[in-house]
This record gives C-alpha cells, sequence and structure tokens, in this order.
C-alpha cells in the first residue's frame, strides 16, 4: 500500500469514526472496531507524527477496551455478575439534583411526587453516584446482618407508623439538646445499625478504579445530604403493603467514620476504612425497608448503562412488580427533569438514552411508543428475570 492509498484509507476510517454516536462504545461494532484498529495499524509508517492520526489510534483502542469489558460482561449470567441491592423508598421519593442543575440559593430543592407529596434536598446534590453508593452500602448490611447470606425472609425494624413518629420526635429533641451542648443526649435501648468497609471492596462493589481521595469525597457528599419526604415504608402491621412517613425534619441517610490506614510520607492519605452509622431517622428507613425486602436487585452491568436509562430504570422499574408499565410522556419528563418543550425531540432523546440501551442490557423485553388518552404513551414490558431479591 502506498501512502497516498494509506492517508484515503485513514480518512475514511475517521470520517466513519467520528459519525459514530457517543458514547461511542455503546453504538460502535466490535469486529468493525477491530478491524479499523488492524487497518490503522498497517499504515502506521505512512503517518507517523501525524497527531489526528495517533488521536484516531488511541480513540478507536480505548473504545474497544470497553466494548471488550462490556462483551465479557453480556457472556456472563446476572447472578456471577457482583449485584448491590436497590431500596424501593429511595427509588420511589429521590429526584436526581446534581450540582451543575442548581446552586446554593435554590436550596431546599423541592419537587412533588404523586401530585401531593411535597419532597426536600437541602445541604447537598444527589446524582448517579450517590444512588450507587446507597446501593453497595444497603447490600454490605444486608450481608453482615445475615452473616455472609441475604436474609431469607422480612423483617421489619418497626411496628408501625406511630412508632417511627415517635422515633422523629425523640430524635429531634436529642439533637436540639446536643446542639445546646448537652453532647450525652442518646436514645437508650436503641440499636444501631452499622457497617465498616475498606477501600479495596468499596472499588469492587461499585466497579470504579477510584483513589482514596475520591472516594472519601463520595461517601462524605452523600452523607451530608440532607432529605425531608413522605418516605414508603413497610411495618410489621402492614402485613407487607407500604405505608407512607411523612417526614417532619430533615435527615441524612448516615453518619460517616473513617480511619486512615496508609499514608505516603508527604502526609497524602492512599488507603482508608470506613464505618457507617444509620443511626438517623432516614438511616433507619432505609434499613427498615432493606430488612423487608423491599428492595432489588442491580449489577455493574447495570451501573455502565446512560445515566437516564439508570435513573428511569430506578423510578418506574425498580418500584413495583408489574411485568407491564404504560407510562405517559408528561409522567416520564416530570420524573427525568427534563425542561425540552418539543415532543418529537422527547420521544427521540427518551428512545435512544432510556429504551434501547435497557432493551440493549436485556432489562426490558419490550417497549412501543403509541397515542393515550394524555397525549403519547409509552408501553413498557420487563424481563422475568429482573426482579426483587
Amino acid at each position: 500500500m502506498n501512502k497516498t492509498e494509506a492517508i484515503q484509507n485513514f480518512q475514511n476510517i475517521l470520517r466513519e469514526y467520528q459519525a459514530i454516536k457517543t458514547p461511542k462504545y455503546r453504538h460502535a461494532d466490535y469486529e468493525d472496531m477491530i478491524e479499523k484498529n488492524e487497518t490503522l495499524q498497517s499504515i502506521k509508517e505512512h503517518l507517523q507524527g501525524n497527531k489526528i492520526y495517533h488521536d484516531l489510534v488511541n480513540g478507536i483502542s480505548q473504545t474497544l477496551s470497553k466494548l471488550k469489558k462490556d462483551k465479557s460482561l453480556t457472556k456472563l449470567s446476572r447472578d456471577k455478575i457482583w449485584s448491590n441491592l436497590s431500596e424501593r423508598g429511595m427509588n420511589k421519593t429521590i429526584r436526581p439534583s446534581p450540582k451543575r442543575k442548581f446552586k446554593d440559593a435554590d436550596f431546599p430543592i423541592k419537587w412533588i411526587i404523586q401530585g401531593k407529596y411535597e419532597c426536600a434536598l437541602t445541604n447537598g446534590y444527589w446524582n448517579e453516584k450517590n444512588f450507587e453508593v446507597m446501593e453497595v452500602l444497603g447490600y454490605a448490611l444486608l450481608m453482615c446482618l445475615g452473616e455472609d447470606r441475604l436474609p431469607e425472609n422480612p423483617e421489619p425494624i418497626f411496628e408501625n407508623l406511630k412508632s417511627i413518629k415517635e422515633l422523629e420526635t425523640d430524635l429531634a429533641v436529642k439533637e436540639l439538646l446536643r446542639n445546646n451542648g448537652n453532647a450525652k443526649a442518646t436514645i437508650t435501648n436503641r440499636k444501631i445499625y452499622s457497617i465498616s468497609f475498606d477501600e479495596i471492596y468499596f472499588r469492587r462493589a461499585i466497579g470504579l478504579k477510584m483513589s482514596s481521595k475520591d472516594i472519601l469525597a463520595l461517601l462524605r457528599e452523600t452523607s451530608q445530604a440532607e432529605f425531608k419526604l413522605p418516605y414508603p415504608v413497610i411495618v410489621k402491621d402492614s402485613k407487607g403493603k407500604e405505608k407512607i412517613h411523612n417526614m417532619t425534619y430533615f435527615s441524612r441517610f448516615f453518619e460517616l467514620g473513617k480511619e486512615d490506614v496508609k499514608t505516603r510520607k508527604d502526609g497524602v492519605v492512599q488507603a482508608r476504612t470506613y464505618q457507617i452509622d444509620f443511626s438517623t431517622l432516614l438511616g433507619e428507613l432505609f434499613v427498615n425497608n432493606l430488612k423487608s425486602m423491599f428492595n432489588d436487585r442491580v449489577d455493574l452491568k447495570f451501573y455502565s448503562l446512560p445515566k437516564p436509562a439508570k435513573i428511569f430504570y430506578r423510578r418506574f422499574l425498580l418500584t413495583n412488580n408489574f411485568r407491564r408499565q404504560d407510562l405517559n410522556l408528561g409522567t416520564i419528563v416530570a420524573a427525568l427533569g427534563y425542561q425540552d418543550k418539543n415532543k418529537t425531540n422527547l420521544l427521540k432523546t427518551i428512545t435512544t438514552n432510556i429504551l434501547k440501551p435497557l432493551k440493549k442490557d436485556n432489562l426490558i423485553s419490550y417497549y412501543n411508543i403509541t397515542k393515550g388518552l394524555k397525549g403519547k404513551k409509552i408501553i413498557i414490558k420487563r424481563n422475568d428475570d429482573c426482579r426483587r431479591m
């Protein structure tokens, strides 16, 4: 192959690669990427020193690496992929509120669910990674309580809604006393649910390569966010049916403790262990629902989906046992916070970023966009193997 032919091949590959939608590893074909990479390597001698050529080789190599990882995950059954547990009360009530969309002046950030319940977030933001943290912690807690086994039967903490209201009042009074200098203000005979883990476990469970600094920042961010929510709970007298505790005060999911276990000579901490205490009202509601088996399985393959697909799946499919869901376009838009008023663009966005990825990942078996009484309606069927623990 002469130089002219090499340049022509290079330009063709560049044009085709640039035309692939982002993220490219989700839209590229594995075999096609291998062929393109081999062609680029064969014309290397003619394009040495060409920055665009080297950037293209690097881009295709990275795409191939991600495709190869995704392909290996696809070959595994979901039972063989690391799974965490996603608690339903959190998924039913919390709407993502990322920092890029809000400012400190917006606090408390508010939204409405079920057309009547007001939810609020203060002292922080909430995004996809915070959901994943809570899923990692939920699985770790149940495995700890069951001594490396998930529970076989539901065991709610609370007797009824009245007992939750009493705890919330007691916690609020004790917090007020502590703020006024009474450090010993505690609730006696109260069991505190706690877990501890190191960063090796956390990286494996969340499926990310993170530095010790980044792990601490993510856990701290998750622990500091405070919510006031109409929280769905399963209590002992509800016979497996959910009831709503409408929180009166803001509460966090957990209190965070840490210990430095490896520090460089320059003072940079390289490894830590963490203790999570679910000692808050929201923390106990979270644990109550986990112990009540009010949760669903999510795995590392799920975490590689586009953010809108994960948010949609948590909000609409992990919160019930129905195989079929009929959703109005307006309901989806409100839950995901889309601002685009153009319905054609919205449907295209939902199809591309949510429905197709979920179907490709085998989390739904079917979807169809049709007309409903309130405009466009989306019909979705989930697979039988995507269900609660």
